[in-house]
């Protein structure tokens, strides 16, 4: 029975535990403070979710979870546009995909034609429906309390695992990775060791290193609760002067958040711009440069960060224990993890960027960055297209859907762009 320690208590540690359990003959320990601080900013998934956590019973309830079909774009490409990204292709017809069809057929369709043309998940969203009952490929995600959706995790292991509620005092390390690991009262060997720390890395910065993303400049976030709560079933941002704003609805609450570069713009500006007032708080976008090691795993915000919303966190988190069980499972070495993770990382972080640099903006020195920056987009949307993929259920990769509506949501099928 192979015996696993995972380390951290957040969303991603018992997201990945039981995932672990559920898929595996193992022996789990969990290891977390006591107090165990829980980063929660976006708090919305993608349609992965469901591929991990689909058999925890009470989840939705627990975490106060609504359906998201997506997410609406305001300001992005110029100041009073909109447009949004949906989690649907229903097109598919004799090999040609959405984007090769669009392409040929609709090199100047606009994004509402788009996405009325590809399902009815636009109209859901425009009249507030939240509907679970359909078959639109790859699904719907859903916006939660990302700390109750891990608490339902671990409520749905009851009985199946170790618990240690204390702080890791003593990492010691061998020729195969980390030997053990204690704590005030224990000492724990384990075949693999998961670190699901945060920020603080724990575990996997005694083996590896942190590369930081230097061309993301996004340094900084605000987060708070908004007094109008609403119920939308799509995540909100809107690009602002120096920087953007998310606003995500749970059963109970409006979570809203800014971020920003604090290079460019003080937290007293950023808190006027965006109309949330709460404390700054700072993180840098980059990943461990080994993201398996020997014997020990990095998950969650230990692994790799992007930049808030917490979609592309939960995303990655869900992602890695999934390949890292199929690793498991086919007998191979886990440092193939790092070769799927590094390209999926690299391809999300392209993605994210160039939601910036395809913006028209030139208002403040933030744009003025992201838009004059040297771009190689023509080379990442000629690689995205070389390698077909279609939509699957519960999809996590980016597939040709997603470019198709980022190249429809910055015209980049007209004579404007240069693509």
């Amino acid at each position: 029975m192979v015996r696993f320690v995972v380390v951290g208590g957040g969303a991603a540690g018992w997201i990945t535990s039981h995932y672990l359990k559920r898929n595996l003959d193992c022996e789990l320990t969990v290891v977390h403070k006591k107090e165990n601080e829980i980063i929660g900013v976006g708090e919305s998934t993608t349609p992965t979710i469901l591929k991990v956590i689909e058999d925890v019973k009470s989840w939705q309830e627990d975490s106060k979870a609504l359906i998201k079909y997506g997410i609406k774009f305001n300001d992005w490409l110029r100041p009073n546009s909109e447009w949004y990204h949906l989690f649907e292709d229903a097109f598919i017809k004799d090999d040609v995909d959405s984007i090769e069809y669009l392409r040929n057929e609709h090199p100047k369709i606009d994004t509402t034609t788009f996405n009325y043309y590809h399902g009815d998940f636009l109209v859901k969203c425009k009249n507030n429906i939240m509907d679970t009952k359909n078959n639109s490929i790859p699904g719907y995600g859903f916006q939660v309390q990302a700390d109750k959706l891990g608490l339902a995790c671990k409520n749905e292991l009851e009985g199946e695992y170790n618990l240690i509620e204390e702080d890791v005092t003593t990492v010691l390390l061998d020729k195969h990775g980390i030997h053990s690991i204690g704590t005030e009262n224990h000492i724990l060997h384990a075949d693999y060791f998961i670190d699901c720390s945060g920020f603080e890395r724990i575990l996997i910065n005694r083996l590896s290193s942190f590369e930081p993303y230097e061309d993301m400049i996004a340094n900084s976030y605000i987060v708070g609760k908004l007094d109008k709560h609403k119920k939308r079933p799509y995540t909100v941002t809107t690009a602002l002067k120096n920087g953007w704003r998310w606003e995500i609805d749970t059963q109970d609450r409006t979570n809203a958040g800014y971020v920003y570069c604090d290079h460019l713009t003080s937290h007293e500006k950023a808190m006027e711009e965006s109309g949330i007032e709460g404390e700054k708080k700072s993180f840098v976008s980059g990943k461990m440069k080994d993201i398996a090691i020997k014997n020990c795993i990095s998950n969650g915000l230990a692994q790799s960060f992007i930049e808030p919303l917490e979609a592309t966190s939960l995303m990655m988190t869900c992602y890695t224990v999934e390949k890292f069980v199929e690793i498991i499972k086919r007998g191979k070495r886990i440092e193939t993890l790092n070769k799927i993770m590094d390209k999926f990382l690299k391809h999300t972080k392209e993605f994210v960027k160039y939601h910036y640099i395809l913006s028209e903006r030139k208002d403040s020195e933030w744009w003025e960055y992201w838009t004059e920056q040297k771009s190689d987009i023509q080379d990442f949307f000629e690689r995205s297209l070389k390698n077909k993929r279609y939509c699957k259920k519960n999809d996590t990769l980016i597939n040709h859907y997603n470019i198709a509506s980022m190249m429809v949501g910055y015209e980049c099928l007209t004579e404007r762009k240069r693509i």
